[in-house]
């Protein structure tokens, strides 16, 4: 009975042990996990050079816990960190053998149990005697790691000359040579690299640390089995002895001052004085001292050969001996064989051989220079800049040569002349704005003259010609003051949603109208094709100036002109020869219309200045086109880039943002009443300049108005206080001294909430009505204006209901 009881009991402990394993167990995880490894992180990662494969503490770790867990790891490796994070946030990766614990990285990953604290600590050569805890460092030039917490923690305290490094290497080398004071940098990767080097006698750390950084297993948020089973692995392996085991292997211990090579030494002095005297001590001497240079020198190589900084060092008469690939790479060269051995004058530009001599000779002699930056000639012939860090290299008291680094700022110089070709346009922008406005005043009292007198004149006058031949004129100058408004982005036209495709097609007949026999044009245009918001005639105009450009390039030769449209993705916009300089892709897709021909192709030198107002490569040309389309886009919020080279033909794309929106469908629009009443036809007129006013009084009794004159908005006021019961309208200019023209605009409808107000300026209407404003008009009249413009624009202010 009892036994039958016992067998009974476990029965069910083991069924029900049995239906009960933890969640961990229960749960799958996949049979191969990504994880993320550096290339050259010591010691935490690095390549075997041997293998290829990873290697470094924590990918042991990471194996030791893999087979403990029993899940199979698959590594992808990266050059760096910020690569390494974006890989796992598109997905790339989902785990990171070892990393920093931060506040923000928690709500990013799963974090197991620690096995590792990093102290972010102060480091200076063993012979600074000025700088013996934190507070001495303010001031000094410390040298941190970009992006590191050494980096962050000083960026926070502040009053530090910071000296920013990309790899730990170079700040090492920065401290030794004493370009730095101080080195802020996790401790026991400091440690690591100077006993390895063996330099743990050059440095020294001052002071408590500055921070304390604990590092563990890092999992991506969303695989909680995954995490479970590495954080429960995690738990095991740091309580066992082969966890210190690795870590001894990977950081080492400083080795006790009694070590074999100085008791070795101490043993030798003793035996030479006893046997052979000076001489034997000698050789010994000399012996330890080429052991440890070729060790040191081992060591070194490979924290230079690993640098992104350029390494090189010159012997005394000036020939190169060693370079290191970031070195080789920044001056277009494959191999240190086609270096070695060459004057340093290989790589230096012509107008820079006397300044380097003089800091050469300098540098053989023993006398230390300031880093600065320089130019730099490459295989290629091209020319680079650098800033440059040199010293001697003393030998034995003897100079032997001079070493340094360099690091590439081609990309910083770029950036740079495009912040200021960015300010320029926006300069030029403003000034071509007001020169704009100004003309259009003067234009106005020209063409609205010209015009009154064409009227008044009989028409049997031979004077009719000739007046006509000056308004032909002033409207030819009118327009090429909108094409610089165009230029500056400040159109006005209305936008809607449409088909590019569409709206290139209905264009095609005139294009292929004007266009010469030994000429064809190819069109790519799907149906249906990208939806985009815009005006149609303006899209007309970029789509005539493109391929005009191309048919003027391919000359009298027989050739292809090439139009296609098509979708593409932000990141796929070429940044080379990309105009407005300033612009920056968004996060939806663009619509792409490309104009391609097989002419002459443009040079190098006339890419630069092809999008400014005036410049033209050709005798006939006015030079407008192309900075009336970049106008355009800059207004749409696109670009347009050129591929081009001489004798190989031309490439324009121009990129407009898609829109979800649907094309519209045209709905008839009801003609407005007119709600004034007949008896009011006075119109209160004001501008600050006295012939505008004349000539818009004409233009005003011609039409049959009784005109009030104002010189500015003051005067305008009380004149409309005067008569607001005769007053239909008013005609206000915008650009007035003490009162402009919003200013009126507010102050009459606070007087006369109802009165009806057009706004009058030689500026484009895009830039007078940008904004939110209390107060709107009922019309808008861009000078120079004719007597059909006036007559329209107060049509339509004075049949807006409630008029």
């Amino acid at each position: 009975m009892i036994q039958h009881l016992f067998t009974v009991i476990f029965t069910t402990m083991a069924i029900s042990g049995f239906f009960t394993l933890p969640a961990t167990f229960a749960e799958e995880v996949p049979d191969e996990v990504t994880a993320i490894a550096l290339r050259n992180w010591p010691p935490h990662y690095r390549t075997d050079p041997k293998t290829g494969e990873p290697a470094g503490f924590a990918i042991d770790v990471m194996n030791r816990i893999s087979r403990m867990s029993g899940i199979r790891i698959r590594y992808v490796t990266y050059a760096n960190w910020p690569d390494a994070f974006a890989a796992l946030e598109n997905g790339k990766a989902v785990l990171v053998p070892n990393l920093g614990i931060t506040d923000e990285r928690l709500r990013l990953y799963d974090f197991t149990l620690p096995y590792e604290t990093f102290r972010i600590s102060i480091f200076i050569r063993d012979s600074t005697v000025d700088i013996q805890e934190q507070g001495d460092i303010y001031g000094r030039k410390v040298a941190v790691v970009r992006k590191n917490q050494g980096h962050v923690l000083m960026e926070e305290k502040g009053g530090s000359d910071l000296r920013i490094y990309n790899s730990v290497g170079e700040a090492f080398m920065a401290l030794l040579s004493g370009n730095v004071e101080a080195l802020v940098y996790p401790e026991q990767l400091i440690t690591e690299i100077a006993i390895r080097s063996g330099l743990e006698d050059q440095i020294r750390i001052v002071g408590k640390p500055l921070q304390e950084v604990k590092r563990a297993m890092a999992v991506r948020k969303g695989h909680p089995e995954l995490f479970g089973k590495l954080d429960n692995a995690v738990r095991q392996f740091v309580e066992t002895p082969e966890y210190k085991t690795m870590y001894e292997k990977w950081f080492g211990r400083p080795e006790p001052f009694w070590n074999g090579f100085r008791v070795a030494a101490v043993m030798g002095v003793v035996m030479v004085l006893a046997i052979t005297g000076i001489l034997a001590w000698r050789y010994v001497s000399i012996l330890r001292l080429n052991r440890s240079l070729t060790e040191a020198e081992k060591r070194f190589r490979g924290i230079v050969e690993n640098s992104n900084a350029g390494y090189f060092f010159v012997d005394t008469k000036g020939r190169f001996r060693n370079v290191n690939q970031a070195w080789l790479k920044m001056h277009g060269y494959d191999s240190s064989d086609e270096v070695i051995g060459q004057h340093f004058t290989l790589t230096q530009v012509e107008a820079d051989l006397v300044t380097t001599g003089q800091n050469v000779e300098k540098l053989l002699a023993g006398i230390s220079i300031p880093t600065g930056e320089a130019s730099r000639r490459c295989k290629d012939g091209s020319v680079g800049y650098h800033t440059f860090s040199a010293q001697p290299v003393v030998i034995q008291g003897k100079v032997a040569g001079l070493e340094g680094f360099i690091i590439d700022t081609n990309e910083r110089r770029r950036f740079e002349a495009q912040t200021r070709l960015a300010q320029k346009t926006k300069s030029l922008g403003r000034m071509a704005g007001a020169i704009a406005h100004h003309y259009n005043n003067l234009m106005a009292i020209m063409m609205g003259n010209l015009e009154l007198a064409l009227e008044d004149l009989p028409g049997d006058s031979v004077m009719i010609r000739e007046l006509e031949e000056a308004m032909f004129a002033a409207r030819r100058a009118s327009r090429l003051s909108t094409l610089m408004l165009a230029y500056l982005g400040q159109t006005a036209a209305l936008r809607e949603s449409m088909d590019l495709s569409r709206a290139c097609r209905e264009f095609l007949p005139e294009l292929r109208a004007g266009m010469p026999k030994h000429l064809t044009l190819e069109t790519d245009l799907p149906e249906p094709g990208p939806i985009i918001r815009a005006n149609a005639g303006e899209i007309r105009q970029i789509l005539e100036n493109l391929v005009i450009n191309a048919r003027e390039a391919m000359g009298e030769q027989p050739g292809v002109i090439s139009l296609s449209v098509g979708n593409v993705l932000p990141a796929d916009i070429p940044f080379t020869n990309r105009r407005p300089v300033d612009f920056q892709p968004g996060m939806s897709g663009y619509a792409c219309l490309e104009v391609k021909d097989t002419g002459c192709g443009i040079e190098k030198d006339a890419l630069e200045n092809l999008f400014d107002p005036f410049y033209s490569t050709r005798l006939t040309g006015r030079g407008l086109g192309l900075p009336v389309v970049l106008g355009t886009l800059r207004a749409y919020g696109g670009c347009i880039t050129v591929e081009s080279a001489w004798g190989r033909g031309s490439t324009f794309r121009i990129f407009l943002p898609l829109t979800t929106e649907k094309i519209p469908v045209p709905e008839a629009v009801a003609e407005p009443e007119t709600m004034v009443p007949e008896e009011r036809t006075t119109v209160l007129l004001v501008d600050d300049e006295a012939s505008i006013r004349e000539m818009g009084a004409k233009m005003l009794k011609r039409m049959g108005k009784t005109v009030l004159e104002a010189g500015d908005g003051f005067e305008a006021v009380d004149v409309f206080q005067k008569h607001r019961k005769d007053i239909c309208c008013v005609l206000c200019d915008l650009t007035m001294p003490r009162m402009d023209g919003w200013e009126t605009l507010e102050a009459l409808r606070r007087i006369e909430p109802a009165v009806p107000v057009i706004l009058v300026s030689g500026y484009d209407q895009a830039l007078v009505m940008k904004g939110a404003r209390s107060e709107l008009p009922q019309a808008f009249l861009s000078k120079p204006y004719q007597l059909s413009d006036l007559k329209n624009a107060l049509e339509k202010a004075l049949s807006l209901p409630g008029n």
